[in-house]
């Protein structure tokens, strides 16, 4: 009764799996741990599935939503932000949120945020403190501080 939207492993030989009701996650066996959360139908504004995490972003009453796990497969976030969210990444203990205006870092471990203005376009993480958005007439490098 989901409909799948991206899938891939993890570390630990943990599978993830995006859907457009839950994230869920199994052990090696395939069989589903604990950790699957429902965001309960919310309306999807953005997912990634990578190698360094899966992470997607929702409205539901309201509310910017934003659940995300590590490589791992822990749980890094599951809470509210206070802007519209178009797009969603990890990378390490980092969770990039893409809105209007520019990018926002949240550092999951310190409890810091950092946000870096840019114009509109694609949102490509090469590591840990640089984004690149990629527009139709240019490209802009965010290059946050130090992690």
């Amino acid at each position: 009764g989901e409909f799948p939207l991206a899938c891939g492993f993890l570390d630990n030989n943990r599978l993830a799996l995006i859907t457009d009701s839950y994230v869920r996650m199994f052990d090696s066996d395939f069989d589903e741990i604990e950790k699957s959360i429902d965001y309960l139908g919310g309306n999807i504004t953005g997912f990634a599935m990578t190698d360094n995490g899966a992470a997607i972003s929702f409205t539901l009453h309201s509310k910017n939503m934003v659940i995300a796990f590590d490589k791992a497969g822990n749980l890094l976030y599951n809470d509210a932000v206070s802007f519209n969210v178009l797009d969603v990444f990890v990378y390490d203990k980092h969770v990039f949120l893409q809105n209007e205006g520019g990018v926002t870092r949240l550092d999951v471990k310190k409890g810091k945020e950092e946000y870096l203005g840019s114009g509109q376009g694609k949102m490509l993480v090469y590591n840990a403190k640089t984004v690149m958005v990629c527009g139709e007439s240019k490209a802009q490098y965010l290059i946050f501080g130090s992690s």
